[in-house]
């Protein structure tokens, strides 16, 4: 599921980027937002290259998890971290960082 995700990342492909969100999340990043993140992104990384690690944790809220993926880029890594209720297999929330 994160390996299409951020490979959405280097096509455009709205569809797939967004497959698995909720539908709060699909009503608060459309096409637009995700294109324009998409520019940024590869200006500033390049295209995503491979998956170097994923691993779950503790959600920052109760009742949720977290899977946090270290994503290897052309030029330097991101930390994604998708938040999921406990009770549920939809994407509650995207949080990117940049990896120094």
């Amino acid at each position: 599921m994160i390996d299409s995700a951020l490979l959405a990342i280097n096509t455009g492909d709205y569809a797939t980027w967004s497959r698995n969100w909720d539908a709060d999340m699909k009503a608060a990043i459309n096409d637009k937002a995700f294109q324009d993140y998409r520019k940024q992104v590869v200006a500033t990384y390049g295209q995503y290259v491979s998956l170097e690690s994923v691993e779950i944790q503790p959600g920052l809220q109760n009742g949720n998890v977290r899977w946090v993926a270290i994503a290897d880029f052309e030029k330097g890594k991101i930390k994604f971290s998708f938040g999921f209720p406990n009770n549920s297999r939809l994407i509650k929330g995207v949080f990117p960082e940049a990896v120094e």
